[in-house]
């Protein structure tokens, strides 16, 4: 299971030839104020920009606003885990792909098992598809970004399948960006998952950043019931992730990580092992490349 969902977008084409006359005749009647702006395309926000990547001339913001994105991405990963849980500790190969346009997103996603270690080598272990809605809120002294929607959970070679909905609020511009997720299993569980974020990214040169980032877990008893085999209120585990972030082109990033994961409660890792799976903590790492267009 995972929110990671991804990100990236597909070609479009307009435009090209009339914008630089457009430009010329505003120009020539004032109206184009001195110098340009472009805006930079950072990871999961659309840009309402003078000049795309790629260079492609826009007629105007609103049309670019206009325009749905398509994001997609594709992580090799040491192991697969989840909220306390190691769903696989072998190779795996994450894949997703997306659609945003005026807030909404729509999203698949899924792992892929390279190893025996669930006896489904080189199946497709888990498919997730998620629908959500992204509004920023101007609150005066910084945004606040909130986000909603839901995630339909899928394994097509085991088990039941479940859904979340899902609730967060984010403080980007702020230190260490704080943020917090509520999840709630409607289906199987009937409970829910707290998990309060921080991240802060470095900035080494243009196209080059350090990003630190870290949460930890809460279930109520009814998730920890079902998910951990535990029925308590409780903290359950706690992630952090350090990440080099390149962008050779302005459309794709490579990030190689290091990541680590470990159950906070004894109740919690009790109930973990008492289902036969594993509670120690893990260490691993892993590689991803998104595009957006």
């Amino acid at each position: 299971m995972s929110t990671a969902f991804a990100r990236c977008s597909l070609p479009r084409l307009t435009a090209c030839l009339l914008g630089p006359l457009a430009a010329a005749a505003l120009a020539a009647d004032g109206d184009v104020p001195a110098g340009g702006s472009t805006v930079p395309a950072p990871e999961r926000e659309t840009q309402v920009a003078a000049q795309e990547p790629g260079g492609r001339l826009l007629e105007s913001g609103a049309a670019d606003a206009n325009r749905p994105e398509f994001e997609a991405e594709a992580e090799f990963a040491s192991k697969y885990y989840w909220r306390g849980l190691t769903i696989n500790n072998d190779p795996v190969m994450f894949s997703s792909l997306s659609a945003s346009w005026q807030g909404f997103t729509a999203s698949v996603w899924d792992a892929y098992d390279f190893t025996n270690y669930n006896n489904r080598r080189d199946n497709i272990e888990e498919v997730d598809y998620s629908l959500s809605y992204s509004h920023e809120l101007d609150l005066g002294f910084q945004p606040l970004t909130l986000d909603g929607g839901m995630v339909w959970y899928t394994y097509p070679n085991t088990g039941p399948q479940t859904g979340e909905f899902f609730a967060s609020a984010t403080f980007g511009e702020l230190a260490l960006s704080p943020g917090m997720t509520v999840f709630y299993d409607f289906v199987k569980a009937d409970g829910f998952y707290l998990n309060p974020t921080l991240e802060h990214s470095f900035d080494l040169s243009e196209n080059l950043k350090l990003t630190l980032k870290g949460g930890i877990g809460y279930g109520t008893s009814n998730y920890n019931a079902y998910n951990m085999g535990c029925r308590e209120n409780a903290f359950t585990d706690v992630t952090g992730e350090m990440s080099l972030n390149y962008q050779p082109l302005e459309w794709l990033t490579l990030s190689p990580y290091v990541a680590a994961g470990d159950i906070l409660d004894h109740r919690i890792r009790d109930g973990v092992e008492a289902d036969g799976g594993s509670a120690s903590g893990k260490v691993w790492g892993g590689l991803r490349a998104t595009a957006g267009f």
